[in-house]
């Protein structure tokens, strides 16, 4: 087993890259959809990349800059300009590696606030320490079930009904993102909890990970991280990484598989529109 490699600002950048690239692909799939509905929008602001969804201005997921860096503090306004004509609270997600002084000082002066912090995990693709021996079977999950995939999803983090086929339609065009793989965890043949890998170059990501409320505690979550971790191995990752809730569920069982923390970030939200 090799060690973990040592958390440096190029490693943070690497880890986030994933991350980022998912996410931003993802959208552009979204906005691909015919007649692009929910009028999503991907733009650059200096080094950042601004993604806004009009149509579902309640979910930030899909309303956040990610990139951004202390020479973006010049594009700030316009960044949340790009927001607020259209009532929506932009989110930022920003590192240790880019939090400086006065990138801090510029996002105060917008009203930009610190909202929680979000835990970075990762490991090296052969530190994986397995799970105990469960019932659960873990299989991929293909598009043609894509109902069911999504309804464990949206249950499992209690996502609200009324957002549920919006969901569905944007997801279903984040999913033809390549590199992107499902996976369902089923206990006594009924399935349970779902989750998802992205593999950008050699950094595997680990994501989308929900369990059914009922269901919690079987050990559904344990299987799925061994199994997409031994499939980005096999698809030749040297390391696997996470975003988790700090200090929740997710992160213990990322812990317990071997990860580690590689950093925290913040989530950081536009105060300066009425809520």
């Amino acid at each position: 087993m090799s060690s973990a490699p040592v958390t440096s600002i190029a490693l943070a950048r690497r880890l986030a890259a994933a991350h980022e690239a998912l996410h931003v692909e993802g959208m552009r799939a979204a906005a691909a959809i015919e007649g692009n509905p929910f009028e999503i929008e991907v733009r650059r602001f200096g080094r950042s990349t601004a993604t806004i969804a009009r149509k579902v201005p309640l979910v930030e997921w899909y309303n956040r800059v990610v990139g951004l860096e202390h020479p973006d503090a010049r594009t700030l306004r316009e960044t949340l300009a790009f927001y607020r004509a259209h009532g929506i609270r932009a989110r930022f997600e920003i590192g240790p590696a880019e939090l400086t002084s006065a990138l801090a000082v510029a996002l105060a002066s917008e009203r930009v606030g610190l909202e929680r912090f979000e835990a970075m995990l990762y490991a090296p693709i052969d530190a994986r320490i397995a799970p105990p021996a469960s019932g659960i079977e873990v299989r991929p999950s293909p598009l043609g079930e894509l109902d069911l995939y999504l309804e464990l999803w949206a249950r499992g983090f209690s996502l609200p009904e009324f957002l549920w086929p919006d969901e569905k339609r944007i997801r279903a065009a984040w999913f033809t993102v390549p590199e992107f793989q499902r996976y369902v965890a089923l206990a006594d043949g009924a399935p349970v909890a779902c989750s998802a890998l992205y593999v950008h170059g050699e950094v595997a990501y680990l994501c989308m990970s929900a369990t059914l409320p009922e269901a919690r505690g079987r050990g559904a979550q344990s299987a799925l991280i061994a199994r997409r971790w031994r499939d980005a191995h096999d698809r030749g990752c040297r390391i696997v990484t996470t975003q988790t809730a700090f200090g929740g569920t997710s992160q213990n069982n990322m812990e317990r598989a071997g990860m580690r923390l590689a950093y925290d970030f913040g989530i950081w939200l536009d105060y300066g529109l009425p809520f």
